[in-house]
């Protein structure tokens, strides 16, 4: 091989390299802000998973809307406050309400397994062996706390639509309002 050959051998070999560097180099802002976008876009998959998500909670008929209680509105209105500010936190303290009506029909349970707390699952097959979930609202108390579980462990980046958080927090007090409405008619007589 001669010199001319091994020049243009190495030319040839080097051109797509050097042409792609080149254009990286010249397009770093451009890239850096199309891979910001990326980042986030790589995020969309749990924004359309959740927004999937309430529509089927949306089909699905929770209790009847609970009456109108100033306590509850109170509550309503603290987290609603949170939205804007941190939507997984919203989200979280509406799940909460939940779990607190559903841990309250586990008062027979605590003789029993004194110490010991029930997961949020096992909290709902018991509700549904103790037939105070029928398996529609056990549907969605389940599908309400794996909304709640993708919120809680995505990450600060996250943007979840301000409509789908709102309509999480009142599926979250309605069902809370049917499991306290359950508690209160299931509760013996002194």
């Amino acid at each position: 091989m001669d010199a001319l050959t091994f020049i243009a051998e190495v030319v040839k070999a080097t051109a797509w390299p050097l042409t792609v560097g080149i254009m990286l180099f010249f397009l770093r802002k451009e890239i850096a802000y199309i891979l910001r976008y990326l980042q986030k876009l790589k995020y969309k998959d749990f924004e359309l998973e959740f927004s999937r998500q309430m529509d089927k909670i949306r089909k699905s008929e929770v209790a009847a809307k609970p009456k109108p209680n100033n306590i509850v509105d109170e509550k309503k209105n603290r987290i609603h406050s949170f939205i804007d500010i941190s939507p997984r936190i919203a989200i979280l303290e509406a799940w909460l309400e939940v779990e607190k009506a559903a841990v309250e029909h586990t008062t027979g349970l605590k003789a029993l397994y004194e110490g010991v707390q029930l997961s949020p699952s096992q909290l709902a097959r018991y509700l549904v062996r103790s037939e105070i979930l029928d398996p529609e609202k056990a549907k969605i108390y389940n599908k309400l706390l794996a909304l709640r579980n993708m919120a809680v462990h995505s990450t600060d980046d996250v943007v979840l639509p301000r409509h789908e958080v709102i309509e999480y927090i009142e599926l979250a007090f309605s069902l809370a309002g049917y499991l306290n409405e359950k508690n209160i008619t299931n509760k013996p007589t002194q």
